[in-house]
C-alpha cells in the first residue's frame, strides 16, 4: 500500500545516517536519493556521506555530501517525508519555498544556491542547497551577537533591505 510504501522511504533516510560513508554510487545512500541525484545533479556519481541534521514538525534536514564529475561537494537537502505531505496546506510548500529562495537571491539577499529541485523525484519533496558554514540554534546566534555587537543586527539590516 501507500502507507506501506512511504514508512520504507522513510525508515531508509532516517536510517542511512548511521552507516558508513558510501563507497560506490548508491552504497549505504537510499535508492530514492541516488536516483534523485542521477536525474537532477550534473555529473553525479556517488553520494559519499549523509547525516541526518533535524527533524522539525514537517521537514527533516541532511548533511549530504556528493562525488561528481567535478569534485566533491558538501550539500544540505531538505525533505518532506511522505507522511508529512499533508501538513503542507498548513504551511508553505517545498516550491514556494523554491521560489521565495530563488527570489531573495536575484534580490542580493545571501541566501543558499539551489543546487537541485528534487521535486520530481522518487524523493517527491526535496531540494538540495549548496551548504552554508554557520550556527541554527536560536540561543547560540544570540551568544555569538552578544560578542560582537551590531554585526547581526547589521547584516539583517542589509539583508531586509534587499527584499524592498
Amino acid at each position: 500500500s501507500d502507507e506501506i510504501q512511504m514508512r520504507k522511504v522513510a525508515a531508509t533516510l532516517f536510517g542511512f545516517v548511521k552507516r558508513k560513508p558510501a563507497r560506490a554510487a548508491g552504497a549505504g545512500a537510499p535508492e530514492e536519493l541516488v536516483a534523485a541525484l542521477k536525474d537532477k545533479l550534473p555529473g553525479f556519481e556517488r553520494v559519499v556521506t549523509a547525516k541526518r541534521l533535524s527533524q522539525g514538525a514537517n521537514l527533516a534536514m541532511f548533511d549530504v555530501t556528493v562525488q561528481t564529475t567535478q569534485g566533491t561537494s558538501r550539500h544540505c537537502l531538505r525533505w518532506r517525508p511522505p507522511s508529512k505531505a499533508a501538513l503542507e496546506s498548513m504551511s508553505v510548500s517545498l516550491q514556494q519555498e523554491l521560489a521565495t529562495i530563488r527570489a531573495a537571491h536575484r534580490a542580493g539577499v545571501p541566501v543558499p544556491t539551489i543546487t537541485a529541485d528534487l521535486c520530481a523525484t522518487p524523493l517527491e519533496q526535496a531540494y538540495l542547497m549548496g551548504w552554508v558554514d554557520g550556527e541554527t540554534i536560536g540561543q547560540r546566534v544570540v551568544r555569538l551577537a552578544d560578542r560582537q555587537p551590531g554585526a547581526l543586527v547589521g547584516d539583517l539590516a542589509a539583508a531586509a533591505a534587499r527584499l524592498h
